[in-house]
């Protein structure tokens, strides 16, 4: 999947889902893969029963080893792949275990869970909630902010400082049942988000400028050819994109908007930021989002800068162009030209 990486002595091993699958002694999918050049690539994989493993290889052997310990301490047996390269079950993940530890019934949850992303994230689902295990638990106090001002939100409840729980909700998402009409709702939603004070959230801020740099320097690692391109448009870009500061979701996309019933709820706050409203409305639409979100977005108040939007746009485009490697595509390549070719008519 990547070219070359002299940093990275078993890189070969993460060539493909092929690739990964005759390494692993077992037919595999790539759910999730992450890429830091010269440093590391861990990668989250499912075998033919569904069960998820993290494979991680890393430019120094003995933070490779340090997951293998971990593993062993949590009383899986890890497996060595080559000389930097380790891999063992989800549930041995190194950042996720003492999280899982605090989930009753954690042991079969993880055999199939909803999502995984390695050293970040797994969610997992019983029959009328959904548990979430993660680094940090900042989407609690979010959504609990949101809500006291009137924001539709699903607020999930701690378990621990690590693992969060809310009611299931709904019949999908935005992305699963598109509808214009629920968009437009979806939009109204937005713009009360929006007008939420920003009080004592302990929130980042957003800098439009270093979001678009570090887009285009995730093309350039992954298809260098783009390299100049993506600078250039993330450039122009994140010169356009400033204005007024709000709340903002910080990852808006149709299958962060829960639908059912003719009612909409906004979930996966764990990115929540100080920032411009467009950056919301250009990341839902550059997901493919229905336009109508922006007309209910104006209905209920929301004030749009056409430049800022066509910037945000043109960033998110940047900022998705490196999905379909994540997610393991096999034509990732392709998609990546095709997203900063949209960046480059965003802000055109």
């Amino acid at each position: 999947m990547i070219r070359f990486d002299d940093a990275l002595p078993d890189l070969g091993i993460f060539a493909g889902a092929d690739a990964l699958s005759q390494a692993l002694g077992r037919r595999v999918r790539i759910e999730r893969i992450r890429y830091k050049p010269g440093t590391s690539i861990v990668a989250a994989v499912r075998d033919e029963s569904g069960r998820p493993s993290w494979v991680l290889t890393h430019a120094d052997p003995a933070k490779a080893t340090n997951h293998e310990r971990a593993a062993l301490r949590a009383g899986a047996e890890p497996v060595r792949l080559g000389s930097a390269t380790v891999t063992g079950p989800a549930w041995a993940d190194r950042a996720l275990v003492a999280g899982l530890s605090d989930v009753a019934d954690a042991d079969r949850r993880t055999d199939a869970p909803l999502r995984y992303n390695p050293l970040r994230r797994m969610v997992m689902a019983t029959d009328s909630r959904v548990i979430k295990v993660s680094e940090g638990t900042q989407s609690v106090t979010a959504a609990q902010h949101l809500a006291d001002h009137g924001v539709s939100v699903i607020v999930p409840s701690l378990i621990s400082p690590r693992a969060t729980s809310a009611a299931w909700w709904g019949a999908g998402d935005l992305s699963e049942k598109p509808s214009a009409a629920l968009a437009r709702r979806a939009g109204q939603e937005l713009a009360a988000m929006h007008r939420a004070p920003i009080g004592k959230l302990r929130t980042p801020r957003t800098s439009p400028a270093r979001v678009a740099e570090r887009a285009a320097r995730a093309i350039h690692a992954l298809v260098p050819e783009l390299g100049d391109l993506a600078a250039r448009l993330a450039e122009t870009a994140g010169t356009m994109a400033g204005g007024r500061e709000v709340v903002v979701h910080g990852d808006f996309s149709p299958d962060q908007v829960l639908v059912g019933d003719g009612e909409v709820r906004l979930i996966d706050l764990d990115r929540v930021a100080i920032g411009a409203p467009e950056q919301d409305l250009g990341s839902f639409l550059a997901a493919g989002g229905d336009e109508e979100l922006l007309g209910g977005y104006i209905d209920a108040g929301g004030v749009v800068d056409p430049e800022a939007l066509r910037a945000w746009r043109a960033i998110s485009h940047l900022q998705k162009a490196v999905e379909p490697f994540r997610s393991g595509r096999p034509n990732w390549t392709a998609a990546v030209v095709a997203a900063v070719d949209d960046a480059l008519e965003a802000i055109a």
